[in-house]
């Protein structure tokens, strides 16, 4: 199970089928498909669904890719297809996700380094920009 774990992960983008991953881990598809359920609650092809928004939540966040060539880079070909499914685990379109994370401005305490809400001042002091710790 591991095996096929690993290959989703190394090969996102790949169209991937019960009977690959069966393949992989050398179990028949109801075997894998039944202790992947057992350990992680989903199906294969569910785990690597999350794995996909996982990862096209983390380039919405990071970058500035459109969101058709984002689907594609985690493996799906259909835009709509992949706002669907992201919606679905996240409640959030993609757009509205890359929105809704960069509005929430982060930044590291001035003091500690640790993650905090960036209240700098608009003088740009950055003395403000502390967490609770101080």
């Amino acid at each position: 199970m591991v095996a096929a774990v690993h290959a989703m992960d190394d090969e996102l983008d790949r169209t991937w089928t019960l009977a690959d991953l069966a393949d992989i881990t050398h179990l028949s598809p109801s075997r894998l498909r039944q202790l992947f359920l057992s350990s992680y609650g989903l199906t294969p092809i569910g785990w690597l669904t999350h794995q996909r928004v996982r990862k096209m939540a983390q380039l919405l966040h990071e970058t500035h890719q459109a969101v058709r060539d984002i689907a594609k880079t985690v493996g799906w070909r259909n835009q709509a297809h992949a706002a669907q499914q992201f919606r679905k685990l996240t409640g959030l379109s993609p757009t509205e996700y890359r929105t809704e994370t960069r509005s929430r401005a982060v930044a590291e305490c001035f003091w500690c380094g640790q993650p905090i809400e960036d209240r700098t001042r608009r003088d740009g002091d950055m003395t403000e920009r502390h967490c609770d710790l101080r």
